[in-house]
């Protein structure tokens, strides 16, 4: 399973309420992979996922929606997320 360390400035009290007492019991990166996935699922999220990577073909803007879309038989399929938090291998 891979692994990202994101680190992140808040500027929304709700959302940093939200981390404070999910850290208490070490939830925070399941609750954020639930949010992107599930806000991943909109338009708006298919919008702005478009719209900070520049994608403009078609395969570029196929975001899988669930983990079985993600995974294959050989193994696990690169999504878009992959993408973003992935590190650049030059």
């Amino acid at each position: 399973m891979a692994q990202r360390l994101i680190r992140l400035t808040l500027y929304d009290e709700k959302i940093s309420s939200a981390l404070d007492r999910l850290s208490k019991s070490r939830k925070q990166s399941m609750f954020v992979i639930e949010a992107l996935r599930h806000f991943l699922g909109t338009e708006e999220g298919q919008h702005l996922l478009l719209a900070l990577t520049g994608s403009t073909s078609p395969e570029e803007r196929e975001v899988p929606k669930s983990e079985s879309e993600c995974s294959s038989k050989e193994g696990r399929a690169t999504s878009n997320l992959d993408d973003i938090f992935g590190s650049k291998n030059a």
